[in-house]
């Protein structure tokens, strides 16, 4: 097993989305049918190749305000180098990034469109065999970054798992749920509390309001550095 130890060479952070998109020609906005963050994305072609521009920002992205990233972590994982850290058949298709949206909280991704390459948007199950190539690639994505350490205090442990805790999903509530996966999540744990055990209940609801038990029993195992939104 490949052990981390140094991160990739460091990448070039554009200083504007104008210097990101020079040389492109900007085809207008795009909605992916399967996106669900609220991020903003943009159609443009560079030297005949279809690409897209993705924009996040905390006011866009529910991912970036439950985790409290006004760090912009997508931001710091390009130019730090540690999207390179993908083994060679994992294909990021990033080819650049800027930074964009008010405080430096944001930024725009030029990547290349590779959307006919992807599983289909729906609810179709897999074929064996792609389902087994994409636990083979996430398995070797962990080996890749076996040991990982979070030098770049991207996200504090405990934070990994509290995603829909209930202080994140109460400031998206406040918020009018502007995207649906929160409100989704809202409606789950409203179904989890009636149909389950109120002891069980009480023990899973004090783990979401703190997850520090889980997540100091989960750094007495081994770490590796795993994408945190593995998707189709």
């Amino acid at each position: 097993m490949t052990t981390m130890t140094t991160l990739p060479p460091r990448r070039h952070l554009a200083g504007s989305v104008d210097e990101l998109l020079a040389g492109t020609r900007r085809l207008g906005t795009h909605r992916p049918e399967d996106t669900r963050s609220g991020a903003l994305f943009e159609r443009v072609e560079l030297e005949g190749e279809r690409c897209l521009v993705k924009y996040v920002h905390p006011e866009n992205d529910f991912t970036m305000r439950v985790s409290g990233d006004v760090g912009c972590r997508p931001r710091r994982i390009w130019e730090s180098g540690l999207m390179d850290l993908a083994p060679e058949h994992i294909d990021h298709a990033t080819l650049g990034a800027a930074a964009w949206g008010h405080n430096g909280w944001g930024v725009a991704l030029l990547m290349r469109d590779v959307s006919e390459q992807l599983v289909p948007a729906g609810d179709e199950p897999l074929a064996e065999e792609h389902h087994l190539r994409f636990v083979d690639h996430c398995v070797a994505m962990a080996a890749r970054a076996w040991n990982w350490q979070d030098d770049l205090e991207l996200l504090p442990h405990r934070s990994r798992w509290q995603w829909f805790g209930v202080a994140q999903l109460d400031g998206e509530r406040a918020l009018g749920f502007p995207e649906p996966v929160p409100r989704i999540a809202t409606e789950g744990w409203e179904r989890f509390a009636a149909r389950v055990p109120a002891a069980l209940h009480g023990v899973i609801d004090e783990l979401r309001v703190d997850t520090t038990p889980l997540s100091d029993a989960i750094r007495t195992t081994p770490q590796t550095f795993l994408h945190g939104d593995w998707k189709l």
